[in-house]
């Protein structure tokens, strides 16, 4: 995502995926229609907390408020709008919850807090991709450049062996698009593409198409798409080629996971991706996300690299202990209604590196490990852990690739201090150590510092031979809250928060 998974606006499609599934809901979970008037149709719903909603209203469009209201056009029919709770971590996908708006007459005002395009085309998300689900990629198209209405295509670009559509099933609203055509030769780098026609876009509307697609692909690789959208069917179009991170259920807002399922015993080095994932769904921006990642001894810390990500961090890694920080990433909740909606991929957010293991590992060998994620003063997330074993039978072998090693530095000079704050977040006590990499003055400071600045603790230190620094901290009397721990050297001024519980 980092280059391509759902920030970048321009000239994307939107394809928006959310799951179907025919397995029992919570009780708690209902939809109703509050209020119908003028033509705005005003719904409440009921829900767990940990639940992300995705509504589909009855004309076709979409949005993603926990009490969604809707302009519907004028029908004596009325409409039925569905809409779906899909629950952390649950394995299981939901049923929609159906509900009857009753004749719908004209005359609102109201405007729609749905997802608006901010272009020809955009590119959203409801909630994860999961590898054996099924879940609906949703094309949406706008007329942005022409002031009278344009005829012309849309194309979705896909591979076999990543994704499979139910060309049965597709769904089209409102006689938005006609004259499909799958076609099953190579095209560019895809083997599959499934185009159509329309005709009469107006300006600034916005039309959808909805094709349910199965994942294929494991848990921890990306697949790939690409939408092109072409007025008179001509030219090359406005095309972006975008990826989708496949992960272990439907709705993984917190997590680690491993590009490997298995490794071949008694080899040299191979080399592993690992991707950590955060998701904010909250009421309000979080401001700093923290990760903590204990490597197992099985890998190589000396390995590191770091491949990926959207929002640069800070990190340093001491030991096998690796930590991330996103300062300042401002990460958007689902549950904001202050300023707009936001979609499952504006709230979602992850890095990803390749390490290297330890040499000749024996049969039956399980490298498992979890990362903690902390939003601003929020308690940790612990994930699920990140599973992959040695087996006779594997037949993958990646090496590790040995220019990978010092090939990925942290982003701070080699000469400044690294500070690692252990656990973090922290009950009673800390370990923080600090390596200077280097000879250094006799005597630094350390302060304690509330997140608005204040001193609350101040200690003078003595720094050591070689420059590596460790001391146990006890701070039972702390209220729960972020702190920040500053170093003061000849070197310079550094900061590291953590979170007490």
């Amino acid at each position: 995502m980092h280059k391509d998974m759902g920030k970048n606006r321009l000239f994307l499609l939107t394809i928006l995926l959310f799951g179907l599934g025919w397995d029992s809901a919570s009780a708690q979970d209902t939809l109703e229609v509050s209020s119908n008037q003028n033509g705005w149709v005003q719904y409440h719903t009921k829900t767990d907390s940990n639940a992300h909603v995705f509504t589909l209203y009855g004309d076709g469009t979409f949005g993603q408020q926990y009490d969604p209201g809707h302009k519907f056009p004028p029908q004596a029919g009325g409409y039925i709008t569905e809409s779906y709770f899909v629950k952390a971590y649950d394995t299981n996908l939901p049923p929609p919850k159906r509900v009857f708006t009753g004749s719908v007459g004209s005359g609102s005002s109201q405007s729609n807090p749905v997802i608006k395009m901010s272009g020809q085309a955009d590119l959203y998300s409801s909630w994860a991709t999961a590898y054996g689900y099924e879940n609906f990629f949703i094309i949406a198209f706008s007329n942005t450049d022409s002031s009278s209405a344009v005829n012309g295509c849309i194309e979705l670009y896909y591979n076999s062996n990543e994704i499979s559509p139910d060309t049965s099933d597709i769904l089209v609203y409102n006689s938005w698009v006609k004259n499909r055509n799958l076609i099953l030769d190579s095209v560019g780098s895809f083997n599959r593409k499934l185009s159509w026609e329309f005709t009469g876009l107006d300006k600034d509307e916005v039309r959808y198409v909805y094709v349910p697609a199965t994942v294929l692909i494991r848990p921890g690789k990306s697949l790939s798409l690409r939408t092109t959208y072409k007025v008179n069917c001509t030219g090359s179009g406005s095309s972006q080629n975008s990826s989708f991170l496949s992960r272990r259920f439907p709705h993984d807002p917190n997590f680690k996971i491993v590009n490997r399922s298995c490794l071949k015993p008694h080899m040299p080095e191979e080399s592993l991706e690992y991707t950590i994932g955060f998701f904010n769904d909250g009421n309000d921006f979080a401001h700093h996300v923290f990760l903590m990642d204990t490597l197992p001894p099985l890998l190589d810390p000396n390995s590191f690299a770091l491949l990926d990500y959207e929002f640069q961090p800070n990190w340093n890694l001491i030991g096998h202990k690796l930590q991330l920080d996103f300062m300042g990433i401002f990460l958007p909740g689902t549950h904001q209604t202050i300023p707009e909606m936001y979609s499952y991929e504006d709230a979602f957010s992850y890095v990803k590196f390749k390490i290297c293991t330890q040499p000749f590992l024996p049969n039956q060998t399980t490298i498992l490990n979890t990362a903690a994620i902390t939003f601003d003063t929020q308690p940790a997330f612990i994930t699920a852990p990140a599973v992959v074993s040695t087996w006779d039978e594997c037949t993958e072998f990646f090496p590790c690739n040995t220019g990978l090693r010092g090939s990925s530095q942290p982003f701070f000079s080699p000469m400044e201090p690294a500070i690692l704050i252990s656990p973090n977040p922290i009950s009673e006590k800390l370990l923080l150590t600090i390596d200077f990499h280097a000879e250094v003055a006799p005597v630094f400071e350390l302060n304690l510092l509330d997140f608005s600045g204040k001193v609350l603790e101040n200690w003078k230190q003595t720094a050591p031979q070689g420059g590596l620094y460790q001391r146990h901290f006890s701070l039972p009397e702390l209220p729960a809250g972020m702190y920040i721990m500053q170093l003061k050297s000849a070197q310079g001024l550094y900061h590291q928060k953590f979170v007490k519980l």
